[in-house]
Parts: C-alpha cells; structure tokens; sequence
C-alpha cells in the first residue's frame, strides 16, 4: 500500500507529457498543473471532476483499503459495508487513466504538436493498476477472514 501512494503522488507530481508545439513551444504537464490550469481556465467543473477521480478518488480506496487491512474487526457488520463499497467502487479505478489516455490521443490527432509521453504518466498508471492489485487482495484477504468466523 505504501508503494501504491508514493507512485501515485509521483504520478500526480511528475510530468505526465509534454506537448511541442512548432519548434519552440513546448509544455510540460502533470495531473496537479492540469488541475491548476483548468480552474485557472475557468474550467472548474471539469477541475472538480479530475481532482475527484484522480485525487480524492484513489486516496480514499487506499484509505479504506488500509483500515480494512490493518483495524477492521472480522466480526464488525461495518467490515461488510466497507468491502461491498470498496468493490463497487474499485471498477472505477481505471477512469482517470483512460481521462490522461484519451488526451494524449486528442492532442496527438490534433494539429497541434508532438506529444512526448513522460515518467509521470508511467507511475500514475502503474500507481493505478498497483491499488487495484492491493484492493482485490485486501478484500479476499478479509472475506476469508470473515468467513472463519461464520
């Protein structure tokens, strides 16, 4: 779990891509400068959702997965609500990928420049695909705890 947050801060911190555009212009973004140039944009509803679903989202799946992991009772009934949310929930974990995925692709029909693919988006995708690993895990692993008990 722990290496699932420090990829996914470096995911949100480093350079995602950069796109050049001629042969002087280049910029570099990241899922943070994103964030910061769509609400500067006046953009703050599609802000919001990427702040939603590639930050808060994924903190609070590892959050739960954590306290399930390390503090939820097998016996607790709040065990079951956490696990059947974190099971719901977790078929979501692949969107803010497909969000990054699908500028890329935008960018690169567009006439505007080259796009060069950085580290970042590298690390924010395995970050991803790390905490649907460590997910599915931390369920099996306290849905067989849960049925020693029963």
């Amino acid at each position: 779990m722990v290496l699932t947050l420090i990829t996914l801060v470096a995911g949100w911190t480093l350079p995602l891509m950069t796109v050049k555009r001629l042969v002087f212009l280049s910029d570099t973004v990241s899922v943070m400068s994103a964030i910061g140039d769509l609400w500067r944009a006046d953009q703050v509803f599609l802000a919001i959702i990427v702040v939603v679903f590639s930050v808060v989202f994924p903190v609070l799946k590892l959050s739960v997965a954590t306290y399930i992991w390390y503090v939820a009772d097998a016996s607790d009934a709040v065990l079951g609500r956490l696990l059947a949310w974190l099971s719901e929930f977790a078929k979501w974990s692949m969107l803010d990928v497909f969000v990054v995925a699908l500028t890329v692709v935008a960018i690169q029909v567009s006439l505007v420049g080259d796009v060069l693919v950085n580290p970042g988006l590298y690390l924010f995708v395995f970050a991803i695909c790390l905490s649907m690993i460590v997910i599915r895990r931390v369920t099996a692993a306290a849905k067989s705890r849960m049925n020693q008990l029963a």
